[in-house]
């Protein structure tokens, strides 16, 4: 008996340090500065974020400050848990702001949702905005307050839908601006987006349609980097007047006049549907253009510096 005794005394002894040396460490972990733990779990999914709240007390409510919000897009059987899944992540999130909100879903009929979600990060003073919306079952159009976001500097919508715009919009601190799919339909609060860009520094406009627009000017004195890629001819909608047209050269399009005294670089490509004019700006010492199915003829007057024929 005192043999086995002493057999394993020194491995529950081993068995106690080892112990011992993990809760120490987990206690020197849960000890550390929020903003240092809220680092460490930047690296995790948000999903992964959001189940340390069982690891204990310190952990419970440390995911409603976290920085970035990421939701992907579920798997169709997982949907109506995911959707459950980010209101709660929103809804219970503590005042701090929110640096980062990136949001890709299928939309179907739960637009009131998708749109509350949106507002939410808004009200929490998002920096990064990025939104790729799809499946969208009739009009969708996004919350007001996304234009009047004086805290937003980068964003990002892949919506495939008419963009509203408000009467009312000012993107004061935007510095990159990405959008994708959109539609553009009315004349002035279109014109009004593009005029209230005072820092803009990167515009992307990617397969976006102008529908009845003729005319738009964009005004952006900080603007540097442009790069505009046309949808092809077989994906414009009759709103954009080609239901009734055999080829592109039937199509009158629309004037874009970009007026920016320090664009450097240029990137374009599709078959030239719309015509694109540079405005003031000498500085572009750089073209990089990428071409497809048109010629490209570069003029050098007083004001113009590129058009298309």
């Amino acid at each position: 008996m005192e043999a086995n005794s002493l057999i394993h005394k020194p491995k529950k002894q081993k068995l106690n340090e080892e112990q011992g040396i993990y809760g120490n460490r987990e206690s020197l972990i849960s000890k550390l500065p929020d903003d240092v733990l809220l680092h460490i779990l930047s690296f995790l999914s948000t999903k992964s974020i959001i189940r340390t709240s069982v690891l204990s007390k310190r952990w419970e409510f440390l995911w409603t400050s976290i920085p970035n919000l990421y939701f992907g897009k579920p798997l169709p059987a997982n949907r109506t848990l995911h959707m459950n899944f980010v209101e709660r992540a929103l809804y219970l999130r503590d005042d701090s702001d929110i640096k980062g909100f990136f949001l890709n879903i299928d939309v179907q009929c739960d637009v009131s949702r998708v749109k509350s979600w949106i507002t939410a990060a808004v009200r929490h003073n998002v920096q990064n905005l990025h939104i790729r919306l799809q499946d969208l079952e009739g009009q969708f159009s996004l919350p007001q307050s996304v234009f009047t976001c004086d805290t937003l500097k980068c964003l990002v919508l892949d919506i495939p839908c008419i963009l509203q715009v408000p009467p009312i919009n000012c993107l004061s601190n935007l510095i990159v601006l990405r959008l994708e799919s959109v539609t553009f339909s009315d004349d002035y609060t279109t014109q009004q987006l593009f005029s209230g860009l005072p820092i803009l520094e990167v515009l992307y406009l990617m397969e976006c349609r102008w529908g009845c627009l003729k005319v738009l000017r964009i005004s952006a004195p900080k603007l540097h980097s442009l790069t505009i890629t046309e949808a092809d001819l077989w994906k414009l909608s009759d709103c954009d007047g080609l239901s009734d047209c055999d080829d592109h050269r039937d199509f009158e399009g629309c004037r874009i006049m970009i007026f920016g005294a320090n664009i450097k670089c240029f990137f374009y490509t599709g078959e030239f549907l719309n015509e694109y004019w540079l405005y003031n700006s000498f500085s572009l010492e750089r073209k990089l253009m990428l071409l497809s199915l048109m010629f490209l003829t570069v003029i050098r007057g007083q004001d113009k510096l590129l058009t298309a024929c």
